[in-house]
């Protein structure tokens, strides 16, 4: 490999089982494309799925250019038509979904769904995020959100005041507020309920929603660095009526 003009390389001294080639080979992927050295990539797929397949098939970096860096622009998986995570770190109750009842993507086949409940952890708190270079001739960044819950009208203006909210965070510089929701502050339209126990499986039977809103967000002044894209949604006062930020075709426009 090297020979044929490889700067790095990982393989296997022995043969391994392809279930465990592909996990490995996934997490590896996905950390190079965020932006980590091919030695970090290694030991992060090692520690993720273990040093071996369970039998004698052992991954090894081989003598390489360990320092390895695949410089990428532009945010991957954006519009989620993997159908899954990739791309994307996340934390919390985080899922790739259709629709939801009557709550379908504004595109294509799937959009992203952080919740306040339904598995969340660290008291009902979900992360998504992706961090990434900004390509050299972006300006805008735009995306496609709707926030959605169970607690209007029951609790609006009351301390149950469920938060969300999306963050530009820069690696040098301050970070930027490009949305933020909670209860009491939002107008609120029916969302229905048919379908949508399966999400919000406590509260009632009602549902609310923002509706889709479309942001841009001027990112020209970011060009050729590293940024951080989070989007967070966190209960607030109780766990029992529960709150869904629904995201999609998040998008860098040159």
């Amino acid at each position: 490999m090297m020979k044929k003009g490889a700067a790095a390389a990982v393989g296997y001294v022995e043969s391994v089982f392809k279930t465990y080639n592909k996990k490995i080979a996934d997490t590896l992927t996905d950390e190079l494309l965020k932006e980590k050295t091919v030695a970090d990539a290694f030991k992060a797929a090692i520690k993720k799925h273990g040093s071996n397949d369970g039998d004698v098939g052992v991954p090894t970096e081989f003598p390489s250019n360990s320092s390895l860096i695949i410089l990428s622009s532009g945010l991957s998986n954006g519009d989620f038509e993997a159908g899954d995570l990739r791309g994307w770190d996340d934390k919390g109750d985080v899922r790739v979904l259709q629709s939801v009842g009557p709550i379908y993507r504004p595109q294509g086949k799937y959009m992203a769904i952080l919740s306040t409940g339904l598995g969340a952890v660290n008291d009902s708190e979900s992360i998504i995020e992706q961090t990434f270079t900004v390509p050299a001739k972006a300006k805008t960044l735009t995306f496609d959100y709707n926030w959605v819950s169970e607690e209007p009208r029951e609790f609006v203006g009351s301390i149950f005041n469920d938060k969300m909210e999306i963050v530009w965070i820069p690696q040098t510089g301050s970070s930027k507020t490009i949305v933020t929701k909670d209860i009491n502050s939002t107008t609120w339209l029916p969302a229905g309920s048919a379908g949508l126990g399966n999400l919000f499986s406590g509260g009632d039977n009602t549902a609310f929603q923002t509706g889709w809103k479309t942001i841009t967000f001027n990112i020209s002044a970011y060009q050729g660095k590293q940024v951080t894209l989070r989007a967070r949604a966190w209960d607030i006062g109780d766990s029992i009526y529960d709150s869904a930020c629904f995201l999609d075709n998040v998008t860098i426009n040159e």
